[in-house]
């Protein structure tokens, strides 16, 4: 019955996701559609899509009004979902961004298909080496395989500002991972994991702790919303101190908050 669709699309939402929900709708999100000569998201219903969730909730239950009064809870709810999506396409944009710069030297420009489809064009694909990182290795990019973790999206409710958190840890991360004298890269991995050596609790996580060839150890916190920068620096100095005295000697970043994220 209609009122049982109703449910069981509501039951998506709730266990799967917006994504999830929309699609049993007959929704789909299309990636990379053009609006101003910006890339976006749309909305797919049929064969038309649409620029806004909301526009396309209405063509999806235009011709079943009962099946749109059963679903009156996930209405409420399509601007959460389409900020969700939308933020995702971004931060996925915001990282190819960064890939076309680090590792391209490719400064981005506006592209029919998005930043993500540009780096895809111009880096090769980004099916991933392994389930951390979103990148795969080509001739002359072994350096890759020296980064290991994910970087932390903080929280707070802000999911952009969360997310530039992330994409600053990343560039870190591929900035040190390029270096001949780095022998690997971790990404919010506790010390002892980074180390190899049994360091006395707290242990620690770093957003980026760089292990050099000859042991020594770099660490680098990148701000939050609410982190201070005495609290970090505090922070990186009491775990220098728990380091072994052979692998002490790195350096200790700190890189400010911002919510900028790369153009």
């Amino acid at each position: 019955s209609t009122v049982y669709e109703g449910y069981q699309i509501q039951q998506t939402y709730k266990n799967e996701g917006g994504e999830a929900a929309l699609k049993h709708l007959g929704i789909t999100v299309v990636s990379a559609v053009v609006v101003g000569g910006i890339a976006t998201v749309g909305f797919k219903v049929g064969k038309a899509v649409y620029p806004s969730l909301h526009e396309a909730y209405k063509a999806a239950v235009a011709s079943r009004p009962m099946l749109a009064s059963a679903l009156t809870a996930l209405e409420l709810r399509l601007g959460k979902i389409e900020k969700y999506v939308k933020d995702q396409f971004n931060y996925k944009e915001f990282f190819a961004a960064e890939r076309l710069r680090l590792e391209g030297g490719i400064k981005p420009k506006t592209y029919k298909g998005g930043k993500y489809a540009e780096a895809e064009d111009a880096l090769g694909g980004l099916k991933p080496l392994s389930a951390e990182q979103p990148w795969v290795v080509r001739p002359g990019q072994e350096w890759k395989t020296k980064v290991l973790g994910k970087a932390q999206v903080t929280g707070g409710g802000d999911v952009i500002a969360g997310k530039a958190h992330a994409i600053r840890s990343y560039r870190e991360a591929i900035i040190a991972g390029q270096r001949e004298d780095v022998a690997a890269v971790f990404m919010n991995r506790g010390v002892r994991k980074a180390t190899g050596h049994p360091i006395e609790a707290p242990n620690t996580r770093p957003d980026v702790t760089i292990r050099h060839a000859d042991g020594r150890i770099d660490q680098i916190e990148v701000a939050s919303r609410t982190d201070t920068e005495t609290l970090l620096r505090a922070r990186m100095e009491a775990t220098h101190s728990r380091l072994p005295e052979s692998i002490q000697g790195g350096k200790r970043k700190f890189v400010e908050f911002t919510t900028g994220l790369p153009k």
